[in-house]
Parts: structure tokens; sequence; C-alpha cells
């Protein structure tokens, strides 16, 4: 009977054992595929973890930041900076030792904040443009109304943000020929 408790123990105690190595595996992967910017990857290990460790604070904290990232860079695919930002803001509230995660999110939280000011100022500086434009067209000197009204075109028709101001100027254009 005790070779049976004996056993039984030791066999217990290589599964916790072999439990635990493949938790640490996991989480150690999961950190390497974030660097490695493979944010699925890096989820998939980080829920294996959680499912050899429950209870492991960390290992749910990773995941659901990484979860976030995700989230966050489809939301800039999408160019959603604004919502991107404030996913960035709250994945500060899934408190992990270790701020991999959180870098990673500040400094696209940096570029993006960036992204939106100089689009608001090159939006600034076209509809000043539009305006002078206009302001020539009004004054009757077709022309340099042509001309500003050409180069704006030529800016924008490759955009798809500033389809608004393209079919305006477009139309403006018209009225200088």
């Amino acid at each position: 009977m005790k070779k049976i408790i004996t056993i039984i123990a030791i066999l217990y105690v290589g599964f916790i054992g072999y439990n635990n190595f493949s938790f640490d595996k996991s989480m150690e992967d999961g950190k390497e595929a974030i660097i490695n910017k493979e944010y699925r990857e890096a989820k998939n290990l980080f829920e294996k973890a959680v499912e050899k460790k429950s209870d492991s604070r960390e290992a749910l904290a990773l995941y659901r930041q990484t979860d976030k990232l995700i989230e966050i860079i489809n939301l800039e695919k999408e160019n959603n900076l604004d919502e991107a930002i404030n996913l960035c803001k709250n994945i500060n509230n899934i408190g992990s030792e270790d701020k991999l995660i959180q870098n990673i999110v500040n400094n696209l939280k940096e570029e993006y904040v960036t992204k939106i000011e100089e689009n608001d100022e090159y939006e600034i500086n076209l509809n000043s443009k539009i305006s002078e434009g206009k302001t020539l067209l009004e004054n009757f000197d077709y022309n340099n109304a042509k001309t500003i009204f050409e180069n704006i075109i030529d800016e924008i028709k490759d955009t798809e943000e500033y389809y608004v101001q393209l079919a305006e100027v477009q139309q403006l254009l018209s009225l200088c020929k």
C-alpha cells in the first residue's frame, strides 16, 4: 500500500512540475511573441498559461492586455484613432507586473496623438487653401484660383478622408473654366 501511495505522490509531483514548466514556458513564449509583434500568437500562449494556472493574475492580465492590444491595432487599421487612444488609456488599468505591453501601448498612444495633431493641422491648412482659392474666384482671378484648386486636387485625390473637400474643390475648379 505504501508503494502505491508513493507512486501516486511521485506522479502527482511530476504532473505539478510539468504543469508549472508548461505554464512558465507559455508565459515566456507569450512575452517573446509580444516582442516579435506576433500579438495573436501571444494571446494564444497567455490563454494556455491561464488554462494551466487559472489563479495567475499575471497570466490573466497579460492575456487581457494582449487582447486589447490587438483591438487597438485593428482600430488603427480602420483609422479610428480616437477610439484606439481611449483603449490605450484603459489598458493601463489592467494591472500587470510586466510593463512590456503597457510600454508598447503607451508608445502607440503617443503615435496616434501625433497623427491626429498632424491631421488636424493639415486639414486647417487645406481649408485655408480652399478659402484662398474661393477668394480669388470671387475676385475673378480665375487663373490663380485654378492653380490652387488643381494643386489641392493633386494632393488629396488619393485619400479617402478628404472626399468632401475633394468634391468641393472639383466643383470650384469647374467654375474657373
